[in-house]
């Protein structure tokens, strides 16, 4: 156990940041900032050049965890976290007439960008539902499809009860229609080994500080064709500064102004890290310990687990306790026992319509690297002093 987590809180809310963060990524940006600290591509000295070169070997990690080709790391664009490159892709693909299908695992990331643009007249969308279990039916999708579809999102994992989409056959649905994917893989990045590169969807959009264990203010997107996408803001690259024009080269097309340096050297630190140990060992890991807090948990009479218990899934949980809300119940466990979880909609209202738990929502639980089954033990004895103390 952490001692981070032996010493005063229990933390399980991993989906939706990592914690605690591996002591390296604060190594890594400390020498960064004390030895290198200038900004890449703006001049050709020699620490410029060494922050290049951290900048791009980062890029090329990306690519690994992501399951892409080495060759393409130049397509990998750095931004502050996935919420951002979700707005540059969606706002930079779409145009005038477009259709968009979305789906009901969807993050208010996805659902809030399309929508606006759909308020402003630009495109509209139709949603992808899924069962009240989380299952999505391909012919339900084929239904949805017009001549001027344009984009299908794929939310690769849902944070809410970590059920996979299926996101190949999704993917290759698209390419029969020519119709552009764009995939959310801000709860597998680091997570689960991925392959990318035999799906080949045009979009792929991540984050930093999840899975990947780096440190907030990190995240991307991946395009397999600059040329699909428009800039969404425009400004200093350190190429063709006598220009008006934004470059088309890559990535300097996608990153205008000073990106977060420090943060990337960090996420330089984690990537190794993790590949280091070995992403499927560490997921073998916390699916042992997921099936162990379910079966705990389905020993509980009064809660409600959502979801399906599958063979491959995130370590995620949500469920709900009859007249407890879960705004109340993470209050409980916050205050009375240390224990941090995530109650609410977790951002994906859509999700919560079909498991028909809108508008409370459910209180998620969602493990990480650094938990143990001691913290698994620790929390269901928490949770069954709760709901004794409730009856």
């Amino acid at each position: 156990m952490t001692t981070f987590n032996s010493n005063k809180y229990l933390y399980l809310d991993n989906a939706s940041t990592s914690f605690p963060k591996p002591e390296c990524i604060f190594k890594s940006m400390k020498e960064y900032g004390q030895n290198i600290g200038t900004n890449p591509g703006r001049s050709g000295n020699s620490l410029s050049k060494q922050g290049d070169e951290i900048i791009t070997e980062t890029r090329k990690l990306v690519c690994q965890v992501l399951g892409l080709s080495q060759d393409k790391f130049s397509s990998i664009v750095f931004t502050s976290n996935a919420t951002s490159a979700l707005n540059m892709t969606i706002k930079g693909l779409l145009k005038k007439g477009d259709h968009v299908i979305i789906s009901s695992y969807d993050h208010n990331s996805i659902i809030r960008p399309i929508h606006k643009l759909s308020e402003l007249g630009i495109m509209t969308y139709d949603v992808w539902e899924c069962d009240n279990k989380g299952n999505f039916d391909l012919d339900k999708l084929a239904d949805l499809v017009k001549t001027n579809t344009k984009l299908i999102t794929f939310n690769h994992a849902s944070n809410v009860i970590g059920n996979l989409m299926p996101i190949a056959k999704g993917i290759a649905f698209a390419k029969e229609r020519n119709i552009f994917s764009l995939v959310d893989a801000t709860q597998v990045a680091g997570a689960m080994e991925l392959n990318y590169e035999l799906m080949a969807p045009e979009i792929i959009c991540f984050t930093g500080h999840k899975s990947l264990l780096g440190p907030s203010g990190t995240g991307g997107f991946y395009v397999s064709n600059p040329k699909l996408l428009e800039t969404v803001f425009e400004g200093g690259t350190g190429l063709n500064s006598h220009s008006k024009y934004q470059p088309e080269s890559m990535p300097e097309k996608f990153e205008s102004g000073t990106l977060n340096y420090h943060g990337i050297a960090g996420l330089n630190a984690s990537i190794k890290e993790i590949l280091a140990e070995g992403i499927n060992d560490i997921y073998t890991n916390e699916y042992r310990l997921l099936q162990n807090l379910t079966d705990s948990l389905l020993k509980i009479d009064r809660i409600t687990l959502y979801g399906e218990v599958r063979e491959i899934k995130m370590p995620i949980i949500s469920f709900t306790i009859p007249k407890l809300f879960p705004n109340d119940l993470a209050y409980i466990l916050d205050n009375e026992f240390n224990v941090v979880v995530r109650p609410g909609l977790q951002c994906a209202p859509l999700l919560h319509k079909a498991l028909g738990t809108y508008s409370n929502g459910t209180c998620r639980v969602s493990l990480g690297k650094y938990t143990t089954q001691e913290d698994i033990n620790k929390f269901v004895e928490i949770l069954n002093q709760v709901i004794k103390n409730q009856v």
